[in-house]
Parts: structure tokens; sequence; C-alpha cells
């Protein structure tokens, strides 16, 4: 009782809950850096697959407009940009060349009039938005800045487009006359091709194959430009 109260007893409280929480906590990082430990053995590619990587990555895109977003990162190259100058210029033909046979061949001869055309309202309206809406996307891809090498970037994306259409619509084009020709054999066995394939120029089939054929068109060039114009604007 009568000891020197200086003499402090030398002693440390130890907080049962701490020492608790330190331990769940460091067997919780342990257990997070073995998951990355065999998150990392996991994703080790061989050779052959980083080969396959590096062709994907640096492959000639004529026709995947998705591929060239996809590798908007990796430079294109000089070749690859004159090729798609190329296809697009082919493109561009084509798909003027059709709009001229549309125009050309609905106009008729009228004695007192003249050439008058045979487009009717839902002709001259897909027409026309087919028209605009690719002037508009390739115009935001030339206004949109995504890479550093921007310019080759952007040919080749709308050269991809524009041939992506061509494709896809020659490809709708022959799944169209090889539904027609096996009607005509099944239907029409006695008539000659060109006698049955009238009926399915003029009247209710010719109108219904019409609209069915320009809303498939429509959906085919929203999607070929799906990723022009994506990016950040300047």
């Amino acid at each position: 009782m009568n000891g020197d109260p200086s003499n402090i007893p030398d002693f440390t409280i130890v907080d049962d809950e701490q020492i608790s929480e330190t331990k769940v906590e460091s067997e919780n990082n342990k257990k997070s850096n073995e998951n990355v430990g065999t998150l990392e053995t996991d994703f080790v590619l061989n050779p052959s697959e980083v080969s396959l990587i590096q062709k994907k990555r640096h492959k000639l895109r004529v026709f995947d407009p998705e591929g060239i977003y996809t590798f908007k990162h990796i430079e294109i190259g000089y070749f690859q940009s004159f090729l798609h100058i190329l296809s697009m210029c082919i493109s561009l033909f084509l798909i003027i060349a059709f709009y001229y046979l549309v125009v050309t061949e609905t106009q008729q001869f009228v004695t007192g009039l003249g050439k008058v055309s045979d487009l009717n309202v839902l002709d001259k309206l897909c027409m026309s938005f087919i028209t605009f809406y690719v002037f508009f996307k390739i115009k935001k891809t030339f206004t949109t800045k995504t890479t550093n090498f921007d310019t080759r970037y952007r040919i080749a994306l709308c050269a991809n487009s524009l041939n992506r259409i061509v494709l896809n619509y020659l490809k709708l084009t022959f799944f169209f006359f090889a539904i027609i020709f096996m009607i005509i054999l099944v239907e029409y066995p006695d008539k000659t091709v060109s006698s049955a394939s009238d009926l399915f120029e003029n009247g209710e089939v010719a109108d219904s194959l019409s609209i069915i054929t320009w809303f498939i068109f429509i959906v085919i060039v929203i999607k070929a430009f799906k990723y022009c114009g994506k990016g950040e604007l300047k």
C-alpha cells in the first residue's frame, strides 16, 4: 500500500475482437492473392494462340465493320487503305447503278405526257431514307475522333459498311430468286420462267414482296452503319 506510485505496471490491454478482425482480413487477402495467381496461370497463352490473335488484329477486313471498330486501336497499313478505297469505289458504283436501274426500269412512256415514273410512295420514301441515312452516318464518321490515325480508320469503316450493304443485298437477292424459282416450279410447271415471273412483278404479290424487300434492305443498311460515328466527338 505504501509503494511508490510512480511504478506503473507495464502491460498492454489486448482486444480480442480486433485480433479476430485482423486474422479475417489477412486470410481474405491471402485468398484473393491465391485467386489472382490462379487466374494468371489460367490465362497464359501458348504461341499458337498468340499467333492467332495477331492474325485477327492485323487481318484485312473488307466486309466487317464490327471488326474494324473492335480493333480500332490497331494501325491500318497503307496497302489495306488502298484496298479499302478501291472496294469502296466499287460498292458506291454498284449502289448508284442499282438506284439508276430502279428509276429507269419504272419509267413508262405515256402518249402526250412522255416518260412517267412508276415508283410508288413506298419506293420513294425508302430510297430517300437510305440515301440520307448513309450520308448522315458517313458525315458523322468523318467528324468523330476515335483513334490517332483517324483518316485510315474512317476510310476502312465506311468501306466495310458499304461493302457489307452490297454483300448482304446480293445474298437477299439470290435468296428471293431461289424462293420465286421454287414457287414457279411447284405452282406453275406449265408456264415458262419469263411468263411466270411476270406474276411476281405486278399485282398484290409484287407489292407484298416490295414491302418485305425494302424493310429488310433498310435493316441491312442500319446494321452495316451501326459502328459509324461511335467514339469521342471532336
